[in-house]
């Protein structure tokens, strides 16, 4: 049975490097089973017209239905199989040779700078001043605008392959900072989760910025260390607030809330050109692409469901449900009815939404996700009153956090 559990989004920003390398950049393929049956058709055909007569006409000839310029033709066919397969090898050696000059390019842009936490907090399990601060802010400085970049050349239809091994290269900075994190025990949904524990975050503010042309003034610095105390002791209090009702779909949502605050504190006392560096408006709020967002906490739980009317849209989540949690045939009208239920939550304003290309990506806008979460809970709640289930099943339901967002097709 499968969960509606997603699985723990390590990469930041796994969900653009996967659609980039799994859908503009899969080399294409010529194939190989029809290439080597032209072939051996050239070479029955080379053999059938050594014994048959300059007529053409003998039995041989006549069985196989080919000619010499039917064999001719298999032989051309051939060479221009063969030359693609040269031009497509060709070009993936420029692809790969591209994207590791430009690895190499900017080996020495993450500098070994060590930990450097810069605001300390109480109650933060040891080990949390080590997380390396300094690399983490550094790689963030460095890849924002690589991802804007990215962003831009999949909106014009043109994606550059060359910049994904420069994004991975930093990611893997801050996946190493987030495992730790989580490893350490810091508090949030998965990986991201922990990566964006309000201690975290403040910290990886200051080093970003540290690493820029616009570095936080003292001033700005006192601020931050008064919004981390604050957001670190109300993570706490939200997290020992949980009971055993609580939801998974609820622990994410109170999460989400107090992430977006924190992040709206620091925009609020940073200036214009520090908050374009945190996060240019060409990927402001948007999940997977937005460093300093309380989306990364979604980028592993916002499923879109594409759907041209309201019926298509309860049975796309209808079919979720079922799918996901192996709830059996019997019970798709219950399901339906709570399906149904949910797609009136939306106004219509939020339907006649028409997603861009990135909300196709995933890249979905923050806003609309958080709608979608709040929409979510009483459909999760609805079924466990209703359905009667084993106990994993009830379990699995309990902690499901995935979220599903209306997403119109074209």
């Amino acid at each position: 049975m499968k969960s509606l559990m997603p699985m723990v989004m390590v990469g930041l920003v796994a969900g653009v490097a996967a659609f980039f390398a799994g859908r503009h950049f899969a080399t294409p393929e010529v194939d190989a089973d029809a290439a080597d049956d032209t072939t051996s058709r050239v070479e029955e055909a080379d053999a059938l017209a050594s014994d048959r007569d300059p007529t053409l006409t003998g039995s041989g000839a006549q069985d196989s239905g080919l000619t010499v310029a039917a064999a001719e033709d298999l032989r051309a066919e051939v060479r221009r199989l063969e030359g693609e397969v040269a031009r497509l090898e060709r070009e993936e050696a420029a692809r790969a040779a591209a994207a590791e000059a430009a690895s190499e390019e900017e080996s020495d842009t993450v500098a070994e700078t060590g930990p450097s936490m810069r605001y300390e907090f109480r109650g933060l399990p040891e080990g949390t001043n080590d997380l390396a601060f300094g690399d983490a802010g550094r790689a963030m400085h460095e890849m924002t605008p690589v991802i804007v970049e990215l962003i831009e050349s999949l909106k014009s239809g043109s994606p550059r392959v060359e910049l994904m091994g420069r994004i991975q290269r930093h990611n893997g900075v801050l996946i190493e900072q987030a495992v730790k994190a989580q490893k350490l025990g810091l508090s949030g949904t998965g990986v991201n989760g922990s990566f964006t524990h309000p201690a975290l975050i403040v910290n990886n503010v200051h080093a970003m910025l540290a690493a820029s042309p616009h570095p936080l003034t003292e001033a700005q610095e006192e601020r931050l260390a008064e919004v981390g105390d604050q957001f670190v002791t109300d993570e706490a209090k939200r997290v020992a607030a949980f009971t055993e009702e609580t939801l998974g779909i609820e622990k994410i949502i109170s999460e989400l809330a107090l992430k977006d605050r924190l992040y709206g504190a620091i925009d609020e006392l940073a200036t214009e050109e520090q908050r374009e560096l945190l996060h240019p408006e060409a990927i402001r709020g948007r999940l997977q692409a937005d460093l300093f967002c309380a989306g990364l906490v979604l980028a592993g739980q916002a499923v879109p469901l594409t759907y041209t009317d309201e019926a298509s849209l309860a049975n796309a989540l209808t079919n979720l449900a079922m799918s996901q949690l192996a709830l059996g045939a019997d019970h798709a009208e219950t399901i339906r009815a709570h399906a149904q239920a949910w797609v009136s939550r939306f106004d219509n304003a939020y339907l006649a939404y028409k997603p861009d290309t990135l909300d196709r990506q995933g890249m979905m806008h923050l806003e609309r996700a958080m709608v979608a979460a709040d929409a979510i809970v009483p459909f999760y709640r609805g079924l466990l009153r209703d359905i009667e289930v084993s106990d994993s099943v009830r379990t699995s339901l309990a902690g499901a956090a995935v979220v599903p967002v209306p997403m119109r097709a074209r």
